[in-house]
């Protein structure tokens, strides 16, 4: 008797580019986020679409995630579920009916709250941009942080590391953004 043998294949991934516009905003007076990614990826086989881990807590408090739109201008399926696993929630981006391959673009957006640390004379917007989940290698990342009316930056501010979580190492740049002096651009 012959039993079939399940071949799996490892499939390596390439994130092209992660960028990803932040809008902070005072509607929550704990810090409310309005944000949209946009992650161009290269599949290396067949895959049903992506996962993205977005942290369910910070500091302690609930982010009270709220997923909007999901969209890929390259038609990759976007439809979703979610789970939870490690501290966050998973979104299950794809289609267990249909695979692709290649490069494909998609757009999430999604706000959260409570993304504010408060000190003694000032307030702090300390946020990971691409998380620290991911198995796949970044070719480029962008980040650009709109900040609310009435905010200021301090003098030691901003600043942007980079490497595995808790680094120090600064191999990236950031400044304000060209023509809007209420962002700042980051690339790593």
């Amino acid at each position: 008797l012959a039993a079939p043998v399940a071949v799996h294949a490892q499939v390596a991934e390439t994130i092209n580019d992660f960028s990803v516009d932040y809008t902070l905003t005072n509607k929550d007076k704990q810090g409310h986020l309005r944000v949209i990614e946009t992650i161009d990826i290269t599949f290396d086989g067949l895959k049903h679409g992506i996962l993205r881990a977005l942290p369910e807590r910070y500091k302690g408090h609930s982010l009270q995630l709220k997923v909007g739109q999901i969209t890929s201008e390259t038609g990759a399926p976007t439809s979703y579920t979610t789970y939870s696993q490690n501290g966050n929630t998973v979104l299950k981006i794809g289609d267990a009916q249909k695979t692709i391959a290649g490069r494909h673009v998609y757009k999430i957006s999604y706000e959260l709250s409570n993304v504010m640390t408060f000190y003694d004379g000032y307030d702090e917007f300390y946020w990971n941009i691409n998380g620290t989940q991911w198995s796949q290698t970044f070719a480029k990342l962008h980040m650009r942080l709109h900040l609310p009316d009435g905010s200021t930056l301090s003098a030691n501010a901003p600043l942007c590391f980079t490497g595995s979580q808790g680094s120090t190492e600064k191999n990236c740049t950031i400044g304000e953004a060209p023509n809007d002096p209420r962002a700042l651009d980051a690339e790593l």
